[in-house]
């Protein structure tokens, strides 16, 4: 199973709704969760506070909270170091007021009540921020993780290296010769895995790492720099050139028109220097945009991820590719981006179908799963790549744990399982998601908050599958509370074997005779009785078990055992066995039958004595008992 699981556990980001009127909660999330975002809501601002840390992502926050202001709750957030983008929502908001959240560190403020398009804008920007925020962190501890390799002296050097220094200005510095200092640097290099003293300084600055002086850096040298090629007109290849394999490359322009995408270039000044024809019908309605600017003809883009996103492969002049609502179009865009000599070619298509179709299909999940909690049983949805496990809150509340108590990830619920019960769970999953099995189902403890364990039923399927490889990618389920019937099964299991003692005390043999399906169940000693042997089945029709019994006996047992079914009284027969190797045996057989909760008989249950050294002795009581009746 480890191999399915990622070493790293990556959160999707998560709308965090906060709003007094449970109507706008709901609106709210519904219009983002029809967008393809994942939203949770909150009725205060003290339940989100309550929690551990909120996922990251974003807040929609409603100015009129009671409890918990606007302000004290940005104030809240700063001090316990949670750096989430807020957004204020506030229908009659004074502009002063408004400008006081944002000094106070919220993100945006949006007046009530919001257009759509403008409420996704504003949510995907946050996003963004917490994307660029999640990823200077990631940098940060990777660039941490790394410097932490050199030794104190390595280090310093560094130092020295980031203040601008020279070798010989660090060698001073540090009482050292320049040579050592030389060689320090270069196996500092090592150490780090870089290329060279560009990549070493950005990981010096990424982990925040103090320059040995207040010098500022200057130009690095050019042999040691390591940005990435600028594109050239090479990248291009003109009208009649050859692929390496000698065959004839069509025109940029016919490759362009013939591509099912929309595809447009812009020029250093931002204006449209060509449009396909799918990129003029999409994007104009036909006409010819040539000549006009890009961010005039679509001036809200200017403030979503597409504004970021294109100056930045502009700057670095490399390729992107990225997902962003275009608040102009109303549509949800999948683009990609590639500089060339002149400017940018961006080709993009509209995934809004794709996007809603998908988001509604978690909405129906959503339904199945909230189905799940009103039938009693909780549910979990287990994301394998990223090793996310959403639970249902009944399910976290019948282990007492408080909502947001651990992380929703697959290691820190393995923690909650038994360690005796972990390598059948283990070798379940594993048989499950290898496609040995058509569906998971186990039986295992968790721990529960005050201690003690829960024994708990998952059954589960692996919804989706990797189309290349056939890993699986997505498991869904259900969880079921089933303490109470494991311990009625123990207390059975211990029932029986104290009649099985009994048993082998007396010499009894156990049958059991289900009335629907007149299926006979025998022990072992009731197989020895009935000439079946001990590896004999354990399972036999009616008919199979009345062809046991002595051709003489048959039809009277068979018409005793009838009579007595719908009957209260006890069932009570002698009758003779005979084995294959043609040894007969005289049984006394025992039972009464067993009725359901509308009085229908269900089984008939009983014992079996082997009386075959006493049969004569009964027949001549019952002989004497006749002859005294005559």
């Amino acid at each position: 199973m480890s191999s399915h699981l990622p070493a790293e556990i990556v959160i999707p980001f998560v709308i965090h709704i906060v709003d007094r009127d449970s109507q706008v909660r709901a609106a709210l999330s519904y219009l983002l969760a029809g967008n393809g975002y994942k939203t949770e809501i909150y009725a205060s601002a003290e339940e989100l506070l309550s929690q551990r840390r909120p996922r990251d992502g974003c807040i929609v926050f409603d100015w009129d909270m009671p409890g918990i202001g606007p302000l004290a709750f940005l104030t809240e957030l700063h001090d316990r170091g949670w750096p989430i983008p807020v957004i204020m929502t506030g229908r009659e908001t004074s502009v002063s007021a408004a400008l006081e959240t944002l000094r106070r560190g919220a993100f945006d403020f949006l007046q009530k009540p919001c257009q759509d398009r403008d409420l996704i804008a504003a949510v995907e920007r946050a996003l963004d921020r917490s994307r660029n925020f999640g990823l200077q962190r990631e940098r940060q501890n990777s660039a941490r993780s790394r410097i932490a390799r050199l030794s104190p002296r390595k280090r310093q050097v560094l130092q020295g290296l980031l203040a601008g220094m020279s070798n010989k200005v660090v060698a001073r510095r540090l009482a050292l010769s320049p040579r050592t200092v030389e060689l320090y640097r270069a196996t500092l290099m090592e150490d780090l895995e870089v290329g060279g003293l560009a990549e070493a300084l950005r990981l010096a600055i990424d982990a925040e790492l103090t320059p040995l002086s207040e010098t500022t850096l200057t130009e690095l040298p050019a042999e040691e720099s390591d940005e990435a090629r600028e594109p050239s007109e090479d990248d291009f290849p003109p009208p009649g050139s050859r692929s390496s394999a000698g065959v004839p490359l069509p025109p940029p322009i016919e490759i362009l028109e013939g591509t099912t995408d929309c595809a447009f270039l812009v020029d250093a000044d931002w204006k449209f220097a060509y449009l396909n024809a799918n990129a003029r019908q999409s994007m104009a309605g036909g006409q010819d945009l040539t000549g006009i600017g890009l961010w005039e003809r679509f001036p809200l883009a200017a403030s979503t991820r597409a504004w970021d996103e294109l100056h930045k492969a502009a700057a670095d002049r490399r390729p992107a590719r990225f997902e962003f609502y275009e608040p102009d179009m109303r549509a949800w865009l999948d683009v990609s981006v590639r500089p060339y000599s002149a400017g940018l070619q961006v080709c993009f298509r509209n995934i809004s179908h794709e996007r809603r179709s998908s988001a509604q299909l978690k909405l129906s999940e959503e339904t199945l799963l909230h189905a799940l909690e009103a039938a009693g049983d909780g549910a979990w949805d287990w994301n394998i790549q990223t090793g996310e496990v959403a639970m249902s809150e009944s399910f976290v509340a019948r282990l007492g744990y408080a909502r947001g108590a651990f992380s929703p990830d697959f290691d820190s619920f393995r923690h909650l399982v038994h360690p005796d019960d972990m390598p059948t769970l283990t070798q379940c999953l594993k048989e499950h998601l290898d496609g040995t099995t058509n569906s998971f189902r186990c039986e295992y403890r968790l721990r529960r908050a005050e201690g003690g364990w829960l024994w708990n039923l998952d059954r589960g399927r692996v919804v989706a599958r990797d189309p290349v490889t056939g890993l699986p990618l997505r498991m869904v389920g259900s969880a079921s509370d089933i303490t109470d019937i494991k311990a009625a099964q123990k207390s059975a299991e211990e029932a029986f074997e104290r009649l099985e003692l009994a048993q082998a005390n007396t010499g009894m043999g156990l049958w059991d005779l289900d009335l629907d399906s007149l299926v006979v169940r025998f022990c072992e000693r009731s197989r020895a009785m009935h000439g079946l042997g001990s590896d004999g089945p354990i399972e036999l029709t009616q008919d199979e078990w009345s062809r046991t019994v002595h051709d003489a006996d048959r039809e009277q047992v068979v018409a005793t055992l009838q009579a007595y079914i719908g009957s209260a009284e006890a069932y009570r027969i002698r009758y003779r066995t005979v084995a294959a190797d043609g040894t007969v045996r005289w049984i006394l057989g025992m039972g009464k039958a067993v009725y359901s909760r509308n009085g229908r008989p269900e089984r008939f249950v009983g014992f079996n004595l082997e009386i075959t050294a006493l049969s004569a002795l009964i027949d001549e009581d019952e002989r004497e008992d006749a002859s005294a009746a005559a």
